[in-house]
């Protein structure tokens, strides 16, 4: 028994003196993990101790990113964002590889845990390949109303159709310097409120600023080719400055932009296209450089608080309806060479109190001023031979008018509504008076006909004021109603060589007193001269060819019932009419 127990005593001894050696040995570490290179002593393997494997206790090992809690940008490259394809980003995002290393952008994924929204940066690179975002696609963030804000990085080089299309809360964009080309309506129907456009932007396609109501400022950097409507309806833009070397303003480029005060245009512009500036109309003034060589149709329209402007030498033709309704311009300088000036182009720019034709012009449009109320005289350019339609309707204020010697035709309702106007000379020359041509010319008195007149057109004088009247001797054509209502006329002649004599052509002349017929009539229609109730009649042949002649309604109580109670004198002269009438 004593035996056991020393026994006993004597392996704990050993157990215990081995531990301690172990202790001594390893310095409280884990012994280094076997090395297959150390040599073998005894079937048992030995660490070489001269290069242990230590871990650094001042540098531990990252753990895994937490996807809930984004990494931040490294602090040399602050605007840099988070790579899109590690989990701390959290928004998946979606593209087109494009096979060189670089990717479009084409959206997100809207069912994903996280999606753009707020201030937004676009990712400089995508997927597991790194893959650098040089486009934007289209319809990126079509309509997509929870982004504020967008940065672009400046690998990005084009941006699609629509990409930004009616994101209703956008109002700010950031644009990179690179960026090449914009796409058509990309950013229309937004909320931006200013923008910049960077020197290497070489092409917005059409409407690229459609529609954005809020955008009060605007400035182009670069040499950018403009597309139709790029700030179409932008109705609070205020100020535009475009400082690159642009050659043409579009159509529609900022048309119905109705806050409009400030453009500044570069010494480059060649085109202002069509409708580019209509109803601007808070434009008080614009530059037009010399470089201008063409002015589109409607540039101007509606600018109704553009008070003067100044062509440009070089343009040749103002097009229809350039400055129609600029109601308040007040002063038009037009340059030599100008040579058409087409229809409606001062149409209704009622503070026109006049303006300097040059000679080199050789056609005026129809309605080209008409409604010029305040436009007081003009002289026509001596290459005109045609006063077109409607030229001057309605300029109630214009008592003086030069026609110069060349004009061939007055067209329809040319001098239509010149209340003010007290007499005019239509040179030699002259062969057709259109319809409605001088009606309602209540001023007017006294009229020069030329003899080269053949024909005088439908109401051409109706409520004109003329009291005497001498019409040329190679008239053949008397229209319907030619002098209707001319109340003022007392007496005239028609000469031979007329034939018929229209409907109602001198109905209602209530104080005509005499007009002499002559024999070469063979035909008058109705109600000739319908409420003339003192006139007589000097007919240059017998009776017997007056019965020949075809009188419509030519009975006691017919349509031409005062043709036939009238007195008549046959066989007589033009001049007998000073004989019967009074005035």
């Amino acid at each position: 028994m004593r035996l056991k127990k020393k026994i006993l005593r004597g392996v704990t001894a050993a157990v215990l003196a081995a531990v301690l050696l172990t202790a001594c040995a390893g310095g409280g570490e884990a012994p280094a993990p076997s090395n297959p290179d150390n040599n073998t002593m005894g079937g048992g393997t030995v660490t070489t101790p001269t290069e242990p494997e230590k871990p650094t206790p001042t540098e531990p090992e990252k753990p895994t990113p937490n996807p809930t809690e984004p990494e931040q940008p490294e602090p040399s490259e602050p605007e840099t964002p988070t790579e899109p394809d590690e989990p701390s980003d959290g928004i998946e995002w979606t593209y087109k590889d494009n096979g060189n290393g670089t990717a479009t952008l084409t959206g997100y994924n809207k069912s994903g845990e996280k999606v753009p929204s707020g201030a937004v940066t676009i990712p400089r690179k995508v997927g597991e390949k790194k893959l650098t975002v040089t486009a934007i696609g289209n319809n990126c963030f079509y309509q997509d109303n929870n982004i504020t804000s967008v940065v672009i990085p400046d690998t990005v080089k084009s941006i699609g159709a629509k990409a930004f299309y009616a994101c209703g809360n956008l109002s700010a964009v950031t644009f990179p310097e690179g960026l090449q080309t914009i796409g058509t309506y990309a950013f229309a129907s937004d909320a931006l409120i200013e923008v910049v456009v960077p020197k290497s932007v070489t092409k917005m396609e059409n409407g690229v600023f459609d529609g954005n109501a809020a955008l009060q400022s605007a400035t182009i950097l670069g040499n950018a080719s403009l597309g139709y409507g790029t700030f179409y309806q932008c109705s609070s833009l205020q100020s535009v400055q475009i400082v690159g070397e642009v050659s043409e303003i579009p159509t529609n480029t900022f048309s119905d932009c109705k806050q409009l005060k400030n453009v500044t245009l570069p010494k480059t512009i060649r085109v202002i296209g069509g409708s580019a500036f209509k109803n601007c109309i808070s434009l008080g003034e614009i530059a037009l450089p010399d470089t201008v060589t063409s002015i589109g149709t409607g540039a101007f329209y509606n600018c109704s608080s553009l008070k003067t402007i100044t062509i440009p030498k070089k343009v040749a033709e103002l097009k229809e309806s350039t400055f129609q309704y600029c109601t308040a311009l007040t002063g038009v300088s037009l340059p030599d060479g100008l040579a058409v000036i087409g229809p409606s182009v001062f149409n209704g720019c009622s503070a026109l109190t006049n303006i300097n034709l040059p000679d080199s012009i050789t056609t005026i449009g129809k309605y080209a001023f008409q409604k010029c109320i305040a436009l007081e005289s003009v002289a026509l350019p001596k290459k005109i031979t045609t006063i077109s339609g409607c030229l001057f309707n309605g300029c109630t204020s214009l008592s003086s008018v030069v026609i110069p010697e060349g004009v061939v035709n007055i067209e329809y309702d040319a001098f239509n509504n010149c209340s003010a106007m007290e007499k005019i000379v239509l040179p030699n020359g002259v062969k057709n008076i259109g319809n409605e041509a001088f009606m309602g010319c209540k001023a007017l008195k006294e009229i020069t006909l030329p003899d080269s007149i053949t024909t005088i057109g439908d109401k051409s004088f109706q409520y004109a004021g003329l009291t005497r009247l001498t019409l040329p001797k190679g008239l053949k054509t008397i229209g319907a109603q030619a002098f209707y209502e001319c109340k003022s006329l007392h007496k005239t002649a028609i000469p031979e060589g007329v034939t018929s004599v229209g409907r109602s052509a001198f109905s209602g002349c209530a104080a005509l007193e005499c007009v002499y017929l002559p024999r070469s009539l063979t035909r008058i229609e109705v109600y000739t001269f319908e409420n003339c109730k003192y006139v007589e009649i000097c007919y240059g042949g017998s009776e017997a060819m007056w019965n020949q002649i075809s009188i419509e309604g030519y009975t006691e109580r017919g349509t031409n019932k005062i043709l036939y109670n009238a007195p008549k004198h046959f066989n007589a002269q033009p001049s007998d009419i000073n004989r019967y009438a009074k005035f």
